[in-house]
């Protein structure tokens, strides 16, 4: 009896240091990173963004993902891609053409602080979920969730590493591929190169395709080479992915490519369900209602986005078209009028539309 008090007790201590050294983010904390996340993206420099990143937080990640079997060395060198620019970088590069990276919400979840961040650009619409750790007196990011995966971060970097242990050459401790193929890649994309980035993609190792950052990777290159190869594209990731949880952002296109309207406006509201919520889903939603051809219900779509985010040029114009096509002129006024305000908005698309549905 007297030996077990002892363990008892011993296992109290052990329990409340723990507590001790644990370190808790606070609000205001979480706050504060939300706002050098923005600034570093905005400013154009992502290698303070990637110096928000926990280098042992995340590495440690990476290794219980794989469950502690990654070639040597392939940890040390993700995190130095991720310090140097590259994610960073990825971030920066989608949003230069009026593109948009926003908090969307910061939130706690098991005493953890996390921010949900939207990037909508020319690759499309992701959201990164960043879950944040406090390590000596410092705030740092300790992982992702990346919606388009439906994982985190750190899981789409230890299944590349292990796709390594089924490559018929060994592995060079300090090996960069991962990473410098996507950025080949991508600086194709960027370039519009998308037959040469294919030729690039299909010569890569068939273990690190199958990887899910590698699959959507493919879909945006083969988006632009032709219907039937994108097709076929979209249906090879769908069977690989219908079954995982998630995934709902990235098989929209699967859903809108075969006209499964109310497929992709469910996969929306559990997206929306799964952020907890967006009202910026609300654009989607009322491109796919225009699809259904039901403008009573887009007009409900695009007038929320429109109170919630009037600056949101592709929204304003969404609703004013609605509206004109409608014959509701008065509702469409004043939309007309706020939007010939805003020297940023395409003034010329604007008098497209008009020309097209003319009020008298």
């Amino acid at each position: 009896m007297h030996i077990r008090k002892i363990l008892f007790l011993f296992i109290t201590l052990c329990l409340l240091v723990s507590c001790l050294q644990r370190q808790v983010v606070t609000t205001q904390e979480a706050g504060e990173m939300a706002l050098l996340i923005d600034s570093f993206i905005h400013n154009k420099k992502p290698s303070s963004f990637g110096g928000l990143f926990s280098e042992t937080a995340f590495g440690e990640r990476i290794k219980k993902a794989s469950g502690n079997n990654l070639p040597p060395g392939f940890t040390a060198a993700i995190n130095k891609q991720i310090r140097k620019n590259n994610l960073g970088g990825e971030i920066i590069d989608n949003i230069q053409q009026g593109g948009s990276y926003e908090l969307v919400k910061q939130y706690e979840k098991n005493k953890v602080q996390h921010l949900i961040f939207r990037l909508h650009g020319e690759g499309g619409l992701n959201y990164h979920d960043f879950e944040l750790i406090k390590q000596k007196d410092k705030v740092y990011i300790a992982d992702i969730f990346v919606y388009t995966t439906g994982e985190n971060f750190s899981k789409s970097m230890a299944d590349i590493g292990l796709s390594f242990e089924d490559m018929p050459r060994t592995v060079d401790p300090n090996d960069e591929r991962p990473a410098q193929n996507m950025r080949d890649i991508k600086l194709l994309v960027s370039k519009g190169d998308f037959d040469k980035a294919k030729k690039v993609f299909e010569k890569l190792p068939a273990p690190l395709k199958k990887q899910k950052l590698f699959q959507v990777l493919k879909l945006q290159i083969y988006s632009e080479l032709g219907e039937e190869e994108y097709a076929a594209a979209l249906e090879e990731f769908e069977k690989l992915n219908v079954d995982e949880p998630n995934m709902y952002l990235a098989l929209l296109d699967v859903y809108y490519t075969r006209k499964e309207y109310n497929k992709a406006l469910n996969a929306i509201n559990k997206l929306d369900t799964l952020i907890n919520t967006d009202p910026f889903l609300d654009y989607f939603r009322g491109l796919t209602y225009n699809l259904q051809e039901d403008e009573g219900e887009a007009r409900k779509c695009f007038e929320r986005l429109y109170r919630y985010k009037p600056g949101f040029e592709p929204g304003a114009l969404e609703l004013i078209v609605n509206y004109l096509a409608a014959g509701d002129f008065d509702k469409a006024g004043p939309v007309i009028e706020s939007y010939r305000k805003n020297p940023h908005f395409n003034q010329d698309l604007l008098n497209a539309n008009l020309e097209m549905h003319p009020s008298n």
